[in-house]
Formats: C-alpha cells, structure tokens, sequence
C-alpha cells in the first residue's frame, strides 16, 4: 500500500513536515472503510480514508476533512433538492498576475486550458512589474500590442468557457503616468516649528505599487474628481475603440492610498458639503488646542467630508465609466476613510479579503456582504487565500478552513489569490509573484484543485439561488468613530480588528454572532433608502454618543412602516458635527422623548431574549457556525465545524419545515433527514461542513426511515519499512530511499530533500 504526500521546502531546522495529503498508491485503498465513507475519488475522501487507517500517524498527517453526516435517507421521495446547475459565476475565479504582460496565444491557452479542467469559472488580469531576462517580451500597458494580448485572453478564455475581470490600471492603487503631481495624493503634514497655520498640505508623491510596464506612475488623489477625469482619460482612448475587448468586470484594490488626507480643493468642498469655511475655525482644527469637543466636531466634520468624496464624488466616476461600455465593477471598500458600507455598495460586487493566517473575521468581511444585501447586490467577492503559508506550502485544509470562514460572512464569489501567468517553456516554478498562495498548474496540489472548486461551487451555487435571510439589521454609527480630536484621516483596517471590538457595535456584533442571531450592518445613508417589507424586520441601534437628526428622523419612519427599532443601552446624546449643533440636539432630544410604540430601549444582557428575534441556538449549544439563507420553498443553513475535533448533536432551527435535507457540498450527495421533537441531530466531522435543508414541502414518500449511522473510523497498525519515491515536483527529483521508521520525509542525511517541493509516495508491503 502506500501513502503520498505534497512535500513543501524545508529547512534541516525546521520541525518535520508530512502533513499535507494523503494519496493511496493502491486501488484496493481507494475502496471506502465503512459505509460512511464515501467512495467518491476525489481527494478529501482519499485523505480521509488513509488517515484513518494509518491512525497511529494521523497527527502529523494532513488534517482528516470527514464529511458531514446527517442521518442517511432514502433518496427517492419526490421533493429531494437538487444542486443548481453551476454557471461561469458560480465557480470560483483567480487572480492572474502578468509580469511585464509578457503573455502569448500558447501560454493563454495552456493557462485557459487548465483552469478549465480544474473547475475555474474565470480569471482577473492584473498587469505587474515584469520577469527579469524577459525586458525584450514586455507590453507596455493599453498600448496596441497590449490590448491585442489582452483580446487573446477574453478570445481564449470564452473558449475554454472562462471570464476574464481586469484591473482598472496596472498594479495597485489607481495611478499610473496620466497623473501629474496636481493630481497626485496629498497629505496634512505637521509643521515641525508648532506655528500657525500648523498643517501644510503637501504632496505624499507615493507611486502605484507593482506597477508594470506603462503603468508606472503616482497614485490618484482620491478625493479629486479631477484626477479620476485624468486617470480614466487613457481607459476611454483604449477601450472605446471599435473592436476592442473589454472584461466583466474592472477591479478597484483596497484602499492604499497612504496617509493620503487631503485634497487641493478640500475647502470648497467641505464648505459645499457641511456648511461653513473650515478656514474660520482652522486654528482649533489643525491645532488640537482649545475645547476638545469642538475640535472633536470639527475633525468629524473634515472625515465626514472626505467620505463623502469618495462615495458621493469620486468614485462614482469609475463606477459609471464602467456600467457606460458594459463593463460591473468590484470593489474593496476596506482601509478607506469612509464609510465602508457605503463605499462597498457603490460596486456591483462589493470585495472583502482574508489575508495571512490571522485575518480572517467574519464580522468584518461582513461589511462587504451587508453593503451587498441592504442595497440589493446579488454577488459579494472575495479576495481568498492571500498569504495563507509560505509558497508551495498551502494545504487542502488551508483552503477549506479560510473560504469557509469567507462564505459565512455571505461572500458567494471567491477569487483565490492566486496565479501567476508562467510561459510554457519556463523551469519549474515558472515564474512566480511575491505574495502567496499558489494556486496554479506548478503547485503539487494542483491535482486537487478540481475537488477544491466543486465543494466552492456547489455551495456557492445555492447562494447565488438564493436570498439571504437575516432579519436583524445593526446600525453603525460611523460618527462616534469620526468624533475624535486627535489626528486627521481615521482608518479601519481589516487586519487589525481591535477598533472593531472596542466600539459598542462591535461588541453587539459578536455577540449576536456567538448566539446564531442573523443579521447585517446598516449605514445612515442606507437607511434612507430602506423600505419595510423584505427579510429585515428588527433594527438594532448599539449605545452611541452621536447620531445625525436625520438618521433619528429615518429611524422613526421605519418604526410607522412596520419596523422594530431597539435602542441598546441608551439614546445618543448629541448630534454629531459643528454646524448649528446646539440647535440640532434640542431637536434630537425631542425625537427620543417622543418616539412610537415600535421603538423600545433595552440592556445589553436582555437583547437575547427579546421577542420575535429569530435565533439559531446551535452556534451556541453545539459550537457550530452557519449562515441562514431562502428560496421560495426552502430556508437553507450551510453549517460548518471548524473546530479539529468531531461535533455531534442535535439542535432547532427557526424555520418551520415539512421535511429537512443534508446535501454534502463535498460530495454532491443529498439526504434525507429527520426531526425529532423538533430537533435536527448532526455529525459533523473535524472541518466539516453541510448545508441542511428545511423544506415547506412534505416528503411524499411519508415519514422517513432511520438509518443509524456507523463509524467512520477503522484502526490498523502498519510498521513498514516504507519505500519514498519522489512522483513529482521541483527544481528536481530527490533519490527514492527507504524509511525504517515512519517520520517526515525531510531527514535525508545528504540533505537532497531541502529545496523540494512536489509529492512523495510512501508504499510499504
């Protein structure tokens, strides 16, 4: 029998590593160890049945992904669910970095041609700094021979049945050569003699990063519509041509533009925007000195400001460029100073990302989704599995645990991150951008990866047939965050979530998250766009200092139309901003002295139990984790353990079912299942996941049988020695060696193994 495993570099140093897969060299292992395994042959069934069986090495083996079991049913009655049909926008897409754009019709093809057989349902193009040795095969960017490199993509991969998304400029943020140094981003700047007028504004001079040939240039100010003019100014020349091709969708980065806070034309906006000449008040603005509240006020008046320019002004100059030719729009709103829900929702497909191994909340992903599902998107993306290791060292594991915790948070679009365009004739590893994973043809894993994308595909399938089904809506009061004296530009980060946490609204957040409530964030802006009638149905306001009169006056209207509106803790105090203040929270007070009926004020702890909030206790009671979503005939909860160990038990859901359903995402296979009492019973294996399924239909075929289920676990000891024969991988091939003792397979004596990265078999008689 034998064993393989994907084998990443090491050093001598460094612990053991065999723990990446599992792979028989046996048919004979392939064949399921009890009934409850499935015999599919993909590779998560093949890891799990080999560590199983070689349980006394299972530690240091690659994770065991055991498949969601929910009591087995006959398959036969009549209202069995059934996958939706996958589509180009139902599979996940990768970003496909060009260096130098050094690309041809043979490299496309193969390229095309293997994210097709793998599952892919498109690729985004991000022209990047060139391959060095290859200066003589660059394109520059939106020249001739770029955009006819570029029609081959489109051309190619609609063959092979591919997208093709593009960033809008080369590298990442916007900018490049069209933007001169008026145009460029500014910045308020300290004056090291502490003297009036305090601040200068000058320029940050930062560049666009990874910019590739043409592309090369300062970032835009983004807060200047006429640096937007500019910057889209060569798009239009390009693009506008008869004939020319154009992506799905263009792509804006998040939001890196550095210190970047200020704009040439800051004072005539902000006087258009609140009111009054920041000019009159500069001093205490730029200063810090004198009442901390009016400075207070005056800093969120200037962040409110720069917020505004960025969803009001500035960007929907991309955004409408785009729509004008045909073209959606993807956006990541995370790092802006502004008001993410906002920001996000100004794309057709919001974007979150994940990224490292230690960025990965889904409250904060979250903001993507909310913005998506308040304004109506039917597509939330993601930047997925960014950094998940070092390169060469992901695992099927990696992958599964991070767009799990991605499509959770509502995302229903993951873009791995991704792959780096290689010539065909290039020496392994090809050519190979800086940042991880990779998620391409030189990976080992790559073999797996048409098992990887059907598990993304069936789950992101019944998302996208789907329509989520949170009913609570969190306001999020973006002001108490802007009311602080100290600074300029204030940011959020998605990689440090600590300003998350400390706010109120953070804490509410998680905890209704721990507790299976359903919900999403809610703007101010969007409030006023928000009518009673679909799946919200409570608003919850988190205690906050502030709130603008005009948010008060839109949360009593929704409470006359039919909302519950539940103020936690306590009512805001004061309007925020300077402008007519004084006068505005007289008003404000008399709001909350007469609120209507479907307004209530409540503590924290008894927010739980407040009628008519629909909650999903197993997130508590068993540990598990899940998104509620609904069709016309069905409510949908895609469940996940993502814990190393087993969960069994059973639990409520809120939705009322005339029959439940499992359908195993990894598999594709759906089962019956039965209540009792209520309760639906689950085993779920260490990351494991299924969607259960609650059906306002009745099973025609009557009450459903019970099939106990076995266990899934058979010991068996296997002493060796083992054979190591490298299958495999690069730069070249170690020696076939044999092993007394089962161990890693990095501890050959003439240290052959080090710069390896591939897969080994390991057989034994």
């Amino acid at each position: 029998m034998g064993i393989s495993g994907i084998c990443p570099p090491t050093r001598r140093s460094r612990r053991p590593v065999m723990k990446r897969r599992a792979r028989s060299s046996s048919r004979a292992w392939r064949k399921p160890l009890s009934k409850a395994i499935s015999s599919s042959s993909n590779a998560f069934s093949r890891i799990n049945e080999i560590i199983e069986a070689v349980l006394m090495f299972q530690d240091k083996l690659f994770c065991r992904l055991a498949f969601a079991l929910l009591i087995a049913m006959d398959l036969t009655a009549g209202v069995t669910p059934v996958w939706p049909e996958a589509t180009r926008d139902s599979k996940p897409w990768v970003y496909n970095w060009w260096m130098g754009s050094a690309v041809d019709e043979d490299g496309l093809e193969s390229q095309c041609a293997a994210l097709a057989e793998k599952g892919f349902g498109g690729f985004h193009v991000i022209p990047i700094y060139g391959a060095k040795g290859h200066e003589g095969e660059y394109r520059r960017y939106l020249s001739k021979e770029w955009m006819s490199a570029f029609a081959d993509a489109v051309r190619i991969g609609a063959k092979h049945g591919l997208g093709v998304d593009l960033t809008t400029g080369s590298g990442w943020c916007f900018g490049g050569p069209q933007i001169d140094a008026s145009n460029g981003c500014w910045k308020l700047e300290k004056r090291l003699d502490g003297k009036a007028p305090y601040v200068e504004p000058v320029p940050t001079g930062q560049l666009v990063k990874r910019a590739g040939p043409g592309g090369e240039g300062l970032m835009m100010d983004p807060y200047s519509v006429e640096a937007m003019d500019a910057f889209l100014r060569p798009f239009s020349a390009s693009f506008d041509k008869d004939g020319a091709s154009r992506p799905v969708r263009m792509y804006h980065d998040s939001f890196e533009y550095y210190n970047a806070g200020w704009t040439p034309r800051f004072f005539e906006w902000f006087k258009k925007k609140r009111g009054y000449d920041l000019k009159d008040h500069w001093e205490s603005f730029a200063s810090g000195k004198g009442n901390p509240e009016i400075v207070a006020r005056l800093k969120c008046d200037y962040r409110e400001t720069l917020s505004d320019l960025i969803v009001e002004d500035v960007f929907p100059k991309w955004v409408e460029w785009c729509r004008s030719r045909g073209i959606e729009t993807r956006n990541e709103a995370h790092g802006a100073p502004a008001n993410w829900l906002d920001f996000y929702a100004l794309a057709d497909c919001p974007e979150t990302e994940m990224f490292g191994r230690d960025c990965q909340d889904i409250l904060i992903s979250k903001f993507a989704s909310s913005a998506a599902h308040v304004s109506g998107r039917s597509h939330v993306s993601a930047e997925a599995c960014t950094w998940l290791n070092e390169h060469f060292c992901e695992t099927p594991l990696d992958y599964k645990r991070r767009i799990d915790r991605l499509l959770l948070s509502g995302v229903n679009r993951i873009y791995y991150h991704g792959l780096c365009y290689s010539p065909t004739n290039a020496v392994w590893p090809g050519w190979s951008f800086y940042a991880s994973s990779q998620t391409n043809p030189r990976n080992p894993l790559w073999r797996d990866f048409d098992a990887i994308n059907a598990y993304v595909t069936r789950i992101q399938s019944v998302m996208q047939s789907t329509e989520s089904d949170c009913d609570i809506l969190v306001y999020w009061p973006i002001y108490d965050w802007w009311t602080e004296p100290n600074g300029f530009e204030r940011l959020m980060s998605v990689h440090d979530t600590g300003w998350f946490d400390s706010l109120p609204f953070g804490r509410i957040s998680r905890m209704l998250h721990e507790k299976g409530f359903q919900f999403d964030y809610v703007s101010d802006r969007q409030l006023k766009k928000l009518r009673f009638g679909n799946s919200h149905s409570t608003i919850l306001v988190p205690s906050a200092r502030t709130m603008p009169l005009a948010t008060a006056k839109e949360l009593v209207r929704l409470a006359e139309e039919g909302f519950r509106v539940v103020f936690v803790e306590d009512f805001p105090e004061s309007v925020p901003g300077f402008w007519d203040y004084e006068r505005q929270n007289v008003e404000l007070r008399s709001i909350f002295e007469n609120l209507p009926r479907r307004v209530c004020k409540t503590d924290l702890s008894e927010l739980s139990n407040i009628a008519g909030l629909r909650r999903e206790p197993f997130a508590s009671s068993i540990g598990l984790v899940a998104w509620r979503r609904k069709s016309p005939d069905s409510t949908y909860y895609f469940v996940v353990n993502d814990k190393p160990s087993s969960v069994e038990g059973s639990f409520r859901i809120s939705a009322a079912a005339e029959s439940i359903w499992s359908m195993d995402p990894m598999t594709g296979k759906v089962c019956g299942a039965r209540m009792d009492d209520g309760r639906v019973r689950v085993s779920l294996g260490p990351y494991g996941s299924v969607i259960v399924v609650a059906s306002h239909k009745a099973d025609c075929e009557g009450r459903d049988r019970y099939v106990p289920q076995s266990k899934a676990v058979r010991k068996c000891p296997v002493s060796g020695p083992w054979t190591l024969s490298p299958v495999c991988g690069g730069p070249k091939l170690p020696p076939p060696r044999i092993m007394r003792i089962l161990s890693s397979w990095s501890t050959a004596e003439d240290g052959s193994d080090e710069s390896f990265c591939g897969t080994i078999c390991y057989s034994t008689e």
